[in-house]
């Protein structure tokens, strides 16, 4: 029986037949990058094909490169995968508006970073990459005026760098990096990096909405005990641990499953738990949400311990966070009870993971977590 070849086969196969090259933008998956012959950004692939020898270009891409590769290698025949695989910021920028601006402005000189369309690019004087637009934009004699297309984001950017002031800027953005800007922070100690964050944000819209319903047996947390009375009444916590939750905090902690703090028993890792901030909360979106953040590491990684009979406070385990991920779904003022509900799927390798809902308690569902922690067993000296 003949082999059947795999998906991979047959496109190297389909390449050498037609003596092609397949060149992939870094943003594609990863199985596409390992049949490539180049991997790079849209100008750097479209360079590299000239120096190619065959008949045909396959390009890994969205429409616009595909045509840029095509303007630079005019013989070749340059084939993409997917016609309707389009750019946003090359949408924001169409021709016919840019045909009108000339037609208003003959003076401008139409400078276009290279993420737009051919017919764009064929209605500009000069074309550009992020790596070049200030000194495209330094070269041009100061008093003629410029119009810059068609990202706002580096045309702001080149207007502060050059200090150009009769540089008008196009309002075109890439949808997904206007509606999630992202930042990351990465803070240090003693000159090594201790916590990295990565964060991003969106502008608020409608759309589709749906969550999982909050667990309707969960007991209300009026008539619970708080953690710190659990604590002091369990006999397997150590004193030093005692004393450290007794001191005045600024939220309040009422476990709904209360087995493992007074057993050793092997318990199924989930547990729900009450929380809320003492204390009035600030009325800023932004301020509610890293208090939120704060409270939703509290017990979280205690859960993946309740499979084993153990506890965090015990003696021979060195817990800490590792990774923790969290997902901001709908606002809320914090001024209330919120529950906790947590589950832990896994632990392994001296790592607990753990999953966890944040509910108002009406029922909504306000924010999601995961995290992954240290859940390691201290080895005794011999």
């Amino acid at each position: 029986m003949v082999p059947t070849q795999t998906l991979a086969e047959e496109i190297l196969d389909l390449k050498k037949q037609r003596n092609a090259v397949i060149l992939a933008h870094h943003y594609q998956d990863s199985e596409i990058q390992e049949l490539a012959d180049v991997v790079g950004d849209s100008l750097e692939l479209a360079r590299k094909a000239k120096d190619f020898s065959g008949e045909v270009i396959a390009f890994c891409g969205v429409w616009f490169m595909a045509e840029t590769a095509k303007v630079l290698n005019a013989t070749r025949t340059v084939v993409v995968p997917d016609k309707d695989a389009g750019c946003s910021l090359v949408d924001s920028c169409p021709v016919e508006q840019v045909r009108a601006y000339k037609q208003r402005h003959p003076d401008h000189v139409i400078v276009s970073y290279i993420n737009t369309s051919v017919e764009v690019k064929a209605e500009s004087d000069i074309l550009c990459t992020s790596r070049n637009a200030a000194a495209i934009v330094n070269s041009i004699p100061a008093d003629r005026p410029i119009l810059f297309l068609p990202d706002i984001n580096l045309g702001n950017w080149v207007k502060k760098e050059t200090g150009r002031q009769n540089m008008k800027i196009w309002q075109g953005a890439c949808v997904v990096h206007a509606t999630f800007p992202a930042r990351r922070v990465v803070a240090g100690q003693h000159g090594h990096a201790i916590f990295s964050l990565e964060a991003s944000f969106q502008i608020e819209e409608k759309g589709l909405e749906h969550q999982f319903p909050m667990p309707l047996d969960v007991p209300g947390p009026e008539g619970l005990p708080t953690q710190r009375e659990l604590l002091q009444r369990a006999s397997h916590v150590p004193e030093a641990v005692r004393r450290f939750w007794a001191r005045e905090r600024p939220l309040e902690i009422r476990p709904v499953n209360l087995a493992h703090y007074e057993s050793r028993d092997k318990l199924p890792p989930r547990q729900n738990v009450w929380i809320r901030l003492n204390g009035p909360v600030p009325k800023e979106r932004a301020l509610q949400s890293v208090l939120l953040a704060y409270l939703s590491d509290m017990t979280l990684l205690d859960t993946s311990t309740f499979a084993h009979g153990r506890g965090l406070f015990d003696p021979d385990i060195q817990a800490a966070s590792l990774d923790h991920a969290m997902w901001f779904h709908r606002s809320h003022p914090l001024d209330d009870w919120l529950l906790y509900t947590q589950d832990s799927p896994s632990a392994s390798g001296s790592r607990g993971f753990n999953r966890g809902a944040l509910y108002a308690r009406d029922g909504t569902l306000i924010a999601s977590t995961a995290q992954e922690g240290l859940i390691r067993l201290r080895r005794q000296p011999k």
